[in-house]
């Protein structure tokens, strides 16, 4: 039996019960990871080129009593943000399923889906990427903007929060990781 904090009106699953959705990101190329809860900040110094590694995961104790089948999560980023090593369309390597992103609009917003398809029991699934800072093609909302409020510091959501959907024994459930903010200093 599935117990769970119901969020909304619509099932919403928070991490429980041997559930777990979540975000980390590594400031060090992947040697130690944080994992992104709400109110988590990254800080950098005003420049353009500041890389990070981005771990996405979802994990099904092996206590559930069946799997969760069509399981999708759906991430987008700022136009500032630009996942590397891959360009849009292409398959990007995860440990289930598929991955890739595609940009849209004159300021090339990145957005990103994983197909995992099933997850059963004790199954954790895993996609890990770098993204990183530069300027979007407009010339606008990058990283290296001074504070136009007078502050020693700007403020950026560097994502909103990634989205998972998927089927549990035929309803469907939502979960979404809190949003990461980039504090950008003069």
């Amino acid at each position: 039996m599935l117990t769970c904090v119901i969020l909304s009106v619509s099932p919403v699953l928070a991490p429980c019960d041997g559930f777990t959705f979540g975000k980390y990101i590594s400031e060090d190329g992947g040697a130690s990871w944080f994992r992104v809860r709400e109110g988590s900040m990254v800080y950098v110094d005003m420049e353009t080129d500041v890389h990070w590694m981005m771990r996405i995961t979802v994990f099904l104790s092996s206590l559930w009593g069946g799997p969760i089948t069509d399981v999708v999560v759906k991430d987008r980023f700022g136009a500032e943000i630009e996942i590397d090593g891959y360009a849009p369309g292409d398959v990007m390597p995860a440990s289930h399923g598929s991955a890739s992103y595609y940009t849209k609009g004159a300021s090339e917003k990145v957005f990103l889906t994983w197909n995992i398809g099933t997850l059963n029991p004790g199954e954790t699934a895993t996609l890990e990427f770098e993204i990183s800072t530069d300027h979007n093609p407009a010339d606008h909302q990058e990283y290296t903007t001074p504070s136009v409020c007078g502050c020693p510091e700007t403020y950026y959501e560097l994502n909103s929060g990634a989205v998972l959907k998927f089927r549990y024994e035929g309803k469907q459930y939502s979960a979404e990781t809190p949003s990461l903010m980039v504090v950008v200093y003069e």
